[in-house]
């Protein structure tokens, strides 16, 4: 790289304790050093937000926002979007409850430097739980010719793994704050339709923790329905459609319908037999 381009790596919290601590240290010990971290807290009630502001308050690179009241997921990151430096160059996105690899933005950017044609690039992801405590390895599709072909069955990228150019989001547009589940899914299929070139690294450059906190688990059945309601937007088109998406657009229509009709106790062991320990483990 002949010039050190700016990151925003952007943080939304809500009650993040105990580990947005050590998600925001993950940043700080990042081996590329050109970047600023935003976070926003949505409204916590734990000790989260007082935190954070202690991080702000020893280290210039870290900004800390708070929103007067509890706006949700995708209402949060979209304001995350809004105060990124004008001076950035790419965006990348780290949850509270995540770690980033010492060397994923360093390894990252220069990726991205190195292939101007590519717009968004995620890693794998090494999968840990409640104690930080290794559970296994989840790698996606490499190539934007395999996240094509995938795209309809899985979403082919982590979220909290993800960098991109923050000239094609703009020209991408920001989360649906209409789906209160699956957003990330959907700008990614959209940065995709868009015409734009994505990729993973086969790296696990991020820490993707699973608890029982996090917001699909804790309503399974609005995670089933928003799924299904991205997976009907696209693939019914030349560009998207696949047998092998089809099949998995029936399997979403068929749990969005059984999540009214199974016992919630019944319907989460299901989906934690087939969906959690399938894809994570």
């Amino acid at each position: 790289m002949n010039k050190t381009p700016l990151v925003s790596v952007v943080m939304p919290n809500f009650n993040g304790m105990p580990h947005v601590t050590t998600s925001v240290q993950s940043i700080i010990n990042q081996t590329y050093p050109h970047w600023e971290l935003i976070i926003c807290d949505d409204g916590s009630t734990d000790t989260s937000y007082e935190a954070l502001t202690d991080f702000a308050k020893q280290n210039p690179q870290v900004h800390v926002y708070k929103n007067e009241k509890n706006l949700g997921n995708p209402q949060t990151r979209n304001r995350l979007f809004s105060l990124v430096s004008s001076d950035a160059k790419y965006i990348a996105v780290l949850d509270s409850d995540d770690l980033a690899e010492p060397t994923r933005l360093e390894t990252q950017v220069r990726f991205l430097e190195n292939n101007s044609d590519i717009s968004l690039v995620g890693t794998a992801v090494t999968i840990i739980n409640e104690n930080g405590e290794a559970q296994g390895l989840r790698t996606y599709p490499e190539t934007h010719r395999e996240i094509l072909k995938k795209i309809m069955v899985f979403d082919p990228f982590a979220q909290p793994s993800v960098l991109m150019r923050k000239s094609s989001l703009m020209l991408v547009g920001l989360y649906d704050e209409e789906l209160a589940r699956c957003q990330d899914y959907d700008l990614f299929i959209r940065f995709v339709k868009a015409g734009f070139t994505t990729a993973n690294l086969k790296e696990p450059l991020t820490k993707f923790r699973i608890h029982s906190n996090q917001g699909k688990y804790q309503n399974i059945r609005k995670a089933f329905m928003h799924s299904f309601k991205v997976r009907s937007r696209y693939l019914f088109s030349k560009q998207f459609f696949t047998l092998p998406g089809f099949f998995m657009w029936g399997i979403y229509l068929g749990g969005t319908i059984s999540s009214f009709i199974l016992p919630a106790q019944v319907y989460a062991f299901l989906f934690n037999t087939l969906f959690v320990k399938r894809h994570y483990e």
